[in-house]
């Protein structure tokens, strides 16, 4: 305890006694904000919050979740700020774990997703469909998922073995691509990695398997035969696909499940007892370190080593949905994150370095709701989807207001292309306004770079100066807010050279390019300029001179 306080850690469902037990955490002294120790917990832990993909920030802007296949219009698509598609789950798949069966040709999802319509599917209507995207100027991310198999699953399912040719990796005989060819499949394969008893914190104990939205089934994705057919189908799309440009795997939230019918060797956690009060405990499988190890697999793939045992950088993306349940601790393999829900806090914390995309329902069409939202993901860094056609239980095209809005706030999204939280002690402040401000670092230096590959933290010199910065002034009641950024502490965090100058530009909903540049007051280490708002808010350009000795 200091000063009167006190800080508790609290560990729960591991083991004890068997080996030894070794927990830690890290006290490290900063200054008096909350900044400087998530600074340092990214450069401690880089791999959790840099992307690995080189072009990761290429795929940054507003995202839809699509079976589309038509060609966008491509004008409205950029104006309203839309970049990434992630390719909705029945768009290509026969059902969930069979990404990309073992035959030329097969029947997609269908129906039973919505208003998904059946047709079939080859390699090269795939290949094409991104081929067309990509020549547009916008992406698509191939969907996956690992802990789900089949669609209208029956755990007791009596029909015959049913296999479709073999599987060329391990000779192994292949799964069909129909409901039933997935029932026999689990059933004569698989079974060993249904998940078929287990428990969970928000559900408790459960003893029959899961089944889920397709009537799909919940997995253990650490047994080797289910694991192995995941990662093999995840390589399917590098041979298969000459245009595949990544994945985006759903549902974080299913690994919240232990599995009763192992043991990580790590685990206790309720197996018995009253159904009030389940007060036995006993070993079981987490499903978190499960999902780790694909994940992790997964991520070897996709971003390959080079022959010296570093790792490259790899152009394949690879994006977690969160869904409502963002864990750093799964982040490791991952280049960002496109995820349901509405955690913006959430997702943005995972995002400080990577590409965050955060799911839109729907949206009134009233600005009183509209400028506020726009502005809590600008400030935040997080983009939200594009009304777009043909999206999955996510916003569409269709409303004039909300398109409009869409339209006035997409050169703001556009200009936060790459950029990453400065995160030095009190960097900015705001006075004569209610707005709040955040701060961020924009690519355009080299002392910038955004993933694993590159220096993220290159010192400035007089002849590199500093980075331009972002600063998002949002959320304010007036027509103008005096705004002072506090530039000593980043000058010391990164090594950057003091300031001579500063000037800065402006941006405001509704504009297409940046105000020209103005001088603004330098007081020592601190610049100063009074920024006008319209509906409440401003993106700034801020670029800063150093000293030349």
């Amino acid at each position: 305890a200091m000063g009167g306080g006190a800080v508790g850690f609290t560990r729960e469902l591991l083991r004890l006694g068997q080996d030894g037990v070794n927990f830690s955490t890290h006290l490290v002294g900063h200054a008096a904000c909350w900044r400087p120790g998530l600074h340092w917990f990214t450069r401690a832990y880089p791999e959790y919050f840099e992307s690995w993909a080189a072009n990761a920030a290429g795929f940054e802007g507003l995202g839809s979740y699509s079976w589309n296949q038509d060609p966008y219009n491509a004008t409205r698509a950029r104006e309203i700020g839309f970049k990434t598609n992630w390719d909705l789950s029945g768009t290509w798949m026969p059902y969930d774990g069979l990404f990309l069966p073992y035959q030329e040709e097969w029947l997609n999802l269908g129906p039973i997703n919505g208003g998904l319509a059946q047709y079939n599917v080859t390699f090269a209507k795939i290949e094409a469909y991104y081929q067309q995207i990509q020549a547009q100027g916008f992406h698509s991310l191939s969907y996956f998922d690992i802990g789900n198999w089949g669609t209208r699953l029956d755990p007791h399912y009596t029909g015959p073995n049913r296999t479709c040719g073999v599987r060329p990796k391990s000779n192994e005989p292949a799964p069909c691509p129909d409901p039933d060819g997935g029932n026999s499949y689990l059933r004569d394969y698989l079974w060993s990695a249904l998940l078929r008893e287990g428990w969970s914190v928000p559900g408790g104990k459960f003893t029959a398997p899961k089944s889920d939205w397709v009537g799909t089934t919940d997995m253990d994705t650490a047994v080797p035969v289910f694991e192995d057919l995941i990662v093999e189908q995840a390589a399917r799309h590098l041979e298969k696909i000459p245009s595949f440009e990544g994945i985006a795997i759903d549902r974080l939230d299913y690994s919240e499940f232990f599995n009763y019918n192992a043991d990580d060797g790590v685990s206790w956690v309720p197996i018995n007892g009253t159904s009030a009060d389940l007060n036995v405990f006993g070993p079981a499988r987490a499903l978190r370190l499960s999902y780790r190890h694909t994940f992790n697999r997964l991520h070897n793939l996709l971003h390959p080593q080079t022959s010296e045992g570093v790792r490259s950088a790899g152009t394949k993306m690879m994006l977690n949905n969160c869904n409502s349940l963002c864990r750093l601790d799964e982040m490791a393999a991952f280049d960002g994150t496109f995820s349901e829900g509405a955690s913006l806090n959430a997702v943005a914390w995972t995002g400080l370095r990577q590409p965050t995309i955060l799911w839109t329902y729907n949206l009134a069409p009233d600005n009183a709701i509209l400028d506020p939202y726009f502005q809590q993901h600008l400030l935040m860094n997080v983009y939200p989807m594009a009304p777009m056609p043909k999206n999955d239980h996510s916003i569409n095209p269709g409303s004039e207001v909300v398109e409009a809005a869409y339209r006035v706030y997409a050169p703001l999204f556009d200009a936060m292309h790459g950029a990453r939280w400065l995160l030095s002690a009190r960097p900015v402040s705001v006075s004569d306004s209610t707005a709040v401000a955040n701060v961020f670092i924009l690519p355009s230096s080299s002392n910038t770079g955004n993933t694993l590959h590159s220096n993220t933290e290159v010192s400035a010199t007089a002849e590199a100066g500093w980075p331009d910065l972002l600063l998002h002034v949002m959320l304010g009641d007036s027509s103008a807010a005096s705004v002072t950024l506090n530039l000593e502490p980043a000058a010391a965090m990164y090594g950057w050279p003091a300031v001579a100058a500063a000037s800065v530009a402006t941006l405001h909903p509704g504009e297409t390019a940046w105000s020209p540049p103005k001088n603004a007051i330098l007081k020592g280490q601190n610049v100063s300029a009074t920024i006008l708002l319209v509906r409440g808010c401003a993106a700034v350009k801020v670029s800063l001179r150093p000293h030349v000795y």
